[in-house]
């Protein structure tokens, strides 16, 4: 595997114990296994509330898609998003959370003020997509845009109430049991303080070596003890006690840090307290060599590699009971003491092992036996899990699928191509797909992988291919048909005929999406089962779109002749909606073949939820001003120039109303006079369509005609848009209507006049259902694990590869 470990890097700059985590975890990974592993870090600014929510957002924007696992130890790194992410935590920033309570700060805070409103809408929808980090992006540039004077003052304050609420909720969302495949900690202390983990998460603790190695016991000459000399460490209170020890016994401190002026200051005159400052790995080793124990006094620490490093030295050591993570080691009068946090008891303590050379010996003989066990092996263990094999684990063949199409697919743009990836990307995970499609001469041939498990091959059609295609769409007054003379002309392209017939003969099953192909798949795929992906019902279609001429007639029947064969043949028929089922039986009669309805779904995670009251902000960075905003999106297709018309009608009667129309439609626009207050954007990408729903104040849809349902729709409801369409736009949706959009009875400009005088938070609360819906019914990896246990995938992906024969296919 190729592992990712990713974790900040301070500013400025210091090396401690999470530095020595990641150089010896990458170190082991590399050298040691048969995986591969880098280091990413990025600058970590956390001197104020803006700098720490930059991090934080620079961590969210991260792509690590590339790795095949990322393992996160600090904040704000587990913002990271990836589909095998392991935590491996170290501790959140404790400021807000532990220690929190040494600032005698408010723990809660007071949500005043539009802006804070506007944070809150957004952390909802943060919350209600925690599966992404596209609503998180918006969330954390908002909260990095933020300014005092906006704000209530002391909001921004750092520490404070806000930012600690703020942090909680980003890590609460990072750490959730559905972004994170495996938790665990570096120790029982980290495990179990409160609000670092899931309430629902299984963590394991895991203790981990120290990057040091070759550990040695010499003699008992002197207290040693190596740490940053800061407040956390506690070091002033060791030399507090070291000036009531009796024995007469040096105590060396090594490290520095912004406390050692003073605590230099407060060792004065007492001659036993030696500071050596910085040393290497071989001079700390050879220090813990000689020492006759270590005191390490922190307060709740985390872990404590000195705690580890001493004991492997075969030292015993000094803690405070106080001290968190030594204490998991510590164990009083066998491997050290764990005593008061108070000078007169660390003293005792000091004193009881200069006095009994030979018990401080076996204490350290004991505490050496007790970490012993701690090893890189057992982290990898139990980080990777299963994943964590030097010989690959027998492979369990997945079916394989065939699919062909007369057009492309990736990158999706148009409904019919939307479908089609995500359906299969998302089947992918019980059967190895390709989809063998077909393309305008000019355009590039490819075959590759669009997304795991999904191939696409994708032939340019020949010229002799299109030039007959040609031919027929000039007899139909120029009527795009593609996908009608297919099954006619897919010979002209010998390139897409051998591919389209390799395909079939490694597959178990053949796939028509749509209806076209279905004669060229049963003929490479002999006895092999064929399954019908009725989009639509084609016949239906296509009566409204081919003229009624004797060219017309002749092409309708040809797709008549197609569809019925193809429903006749199929074993499988899976269907966008009932009716096109029901239809389909009127027109070609009953069929044998297994039944489905296989909705049309949405990409939940790559369309951001975005609440009304957040959107006013982000028109305006877009310059759509501050007038009301509708979208349509639609393709080049029947029913939706017959949308348009009535778009474009209501337009005219609300002047003061902006319209955007996106999507290939606009190019059957190009000669048609269009109200001043219409825009055509044309064919945008996923990223500024996601911005668009994201900013307008209403989606219509209002349809009349067409067959299947509207896959845009869909996209309307998971963006949070109020939308406004006609019950015959809203067919196929389960559970839609009177909750989840706003009818159109007969006139679209009354309807968005309507809507425009409701109250805001019904308008809310109808996207509210409208997300909800799609969350529950239309996300197509909920669509497509139905579809695989209903087709029989899911048993069939269970099945070995000597399993997997003719005879039981």
């Amino acid at each position: 595997m190729k592992i990712a470990i990713i974790a900040p890097s301070p500013v400025p700059f210091t090396i401690g114990g999470a530095e020595n985590l990641f150089c010896g975890l990458q170190r082991y990974i590399n050298d040691e296994t048969p995986h591969q592993c880098e280091l990413i870090k990025l600058p970590s600014r956390e001197h104020s509330f803006k700098e720490l929510m930059q991090t934080y957002l620079e961590f969210c924007r991260l792509d690590l898609s590339h790795f095949d696992l990322v393992i996160s130890t600090k904040y704000p790194a587990w913002m990271v998003r990836h589909s095998n992410h392991v935590c491996y935590m170290q501790h959140t920033l404790r400021g807000l959370y532990d220690t929190y309570h040494f600032t005698g700060l408010p723990e809660t805070f007071a949500w005043e003020g539009a802006a804070l409103a506007e944070v809150k809408d957004l952390m909802g929808a943060a919350q209600r997509s925690s599966s992404s980090n596209i609503e998180l992006e918006t969330l954390l540039e908002y909260l990095v845009s933020l300014e005092a004077d906006q704000v209530p003052l002391g909001t921004l304050d750092f520490p404070g109430p806000f930012a600690r609420g703020v942090v909680h909720f980003l890590d609460s969302i990072a750490l959730s049991t559905s972004r994170i495949t495996r938790h665990a900690a570096i120790s029982e202390n980290v495990r179990d303080r409160a609000d670092y983990f899931p309430d629902d998460a299984k963590v394991r603790v895991v203790h981990h070596p120290p990057k040091l190695s070759l550990f040695h016991c010499g003699a008992q000459e002197y207290l040693f003890t190596v740490s940053r000399l800061d407040g956390p460490k506690r070091i002033a209170l060791l030399v507090e006690a070291m000036r009531q020890v009796k024995a007469e016994i040096p105590l060396y401190i090594a490290g520095t840090g912004p406390d050692e002026v003073n605590i230099r200051a407060l060792a004065a005159g007492d001659s036993r307290i030696k500071f050596l400052g910085f040393l290497n790995d071989q001079e700390v080793l050879g220090w813990y060599k000689d020492a006759l124990a270590v005191p390490f006094v922190p307060y709740d620490e985390d872990y404590g590699l000195v705690t580890i490093e001493a004991m492997m030295s075969g030292k015993p050591v000094l803690t405070l009971t106080d001290s968190g993570g030594p204490n998991e080691f510590v164990e009083s009068g066998v491997t050290g003491f764990s005593v008061a946090p108070t000078h007169e008891a660390v003293a005792a303590g000091i004193d009881a092992l200069c006095q009994d050379k030979d018990a401080a010996r076996q204490m350290g003989r004991v505490a050496r036996e007790r970490v012993s066990g701690i090893t890189w092996a057992k982290v990898i263990d139990t980080l990777l899990g299963d994943k964590n094999l030097s010989v690959p684990p027998k492979v369990k063949r997945k079916p394989q699928i065939a699919v062909g199409l007369t057009f492309p697919v990736f990158p999706p743009r148009g409904g019919g191509q939307s479908r089609v990836f995500h359906l299969y990307r998302h089947l992918a995970n019980f059967a190895e797909v390709e989809l063998v499609t077909s393309c305008q001469p000019h355009e590039p041939a490819f075959h590759g992988e669009i997304a795991p498990g999904l191939v696409e091959t994708r032939v340019p059609r020949s010229r002799a291919h299109q030039d007959a295609e040609t031919e027929y769409s000039r007899s139909v007054e120029w009527v795009p048909v593609t996908d009608i003379v297919m099954s006619e002309l897919y010979k002209l392209t010998p390139d897409f005929e051998c591919a389209l017939k390799r395909a079939c003969g490694k597959a178990d099953v053949v796939v028509a999406s749509h209806p076209y192909l279905s004669g060229a798949l049963q003929e490479f795929a002999p006895g092999k089962p064929l399954w019908f992906e009725a989009q639509d019902v084609e016949f239906s279609l296509k009566t409204h779109i081919l003229p009624d001429t004797e060219a017309g007639r002749t092409l309708l029947e040809k797709v008549r002749q197609d569809e019925e064969s193809c429903w006749r043949s199929a074993s499988l028929v899976f269907a966008c909606a009932r009716r096109d089922i029901d239809e389909l039986t009127k027109l070609y009669g009953e069929s044998a073949a297994n039944m489905l309805d296989v909705p049309n779904g949405v990409a939940i995670d790559d369309v951001p939820f975005v609440p009304l009251r957040a959107r006013t902000s982000l028109r305006t960075r877009i310059g759509l001003g501050r007038g009301k905003t509708v979208l349509f999106m639609g393709s080049w297709h029947g029913p939706n120039l017959t949308a348009v018309r009535a778009l474009m009608d209501g337009a005219r009667a609300l002047p003061n109303v902006t319209f955007l129309i996106l999507g290939s439609v606009c190019q059957a626009l190009v000669d048609v006079p269009v109200p001043e207050n219409v825009r055509l954007l044309g064919v945008v990408d996923d990223a500024e369509k996601a911005v668009l729903l994201g900013s307008v104040d209403f989606c219509v849809n209002p349809m009349t005609t067409g067959s299947g349902s509207n896959l845009k729709m869909l996209d309307y409801f998971a963006a949070g848009t109020p939308v406004i369409s006609t019950e015959f736009g809203a067919r196929g949706i389960d559970a839609a209507a009177d909750v989840s959009y706003l009818k159109i009875s007969d006139d679209l400009g009354l309807a968005i006049q309507a809507a425009c005088l409701k109250e805001q938070w019904e308008l809310q609360q109808i996207a509210d259902r409208a997300r909800q819906l799609v969350e529950q019914k239309y996300a197509w990896n909920i669509i497509a694990r139905e579809f695989a246990m209903h087709s029989g995938l899911d048993a069939l992906a269970n099945v070995g590869l000597r399993e997997l024969t003719p005879s039981n296919r």
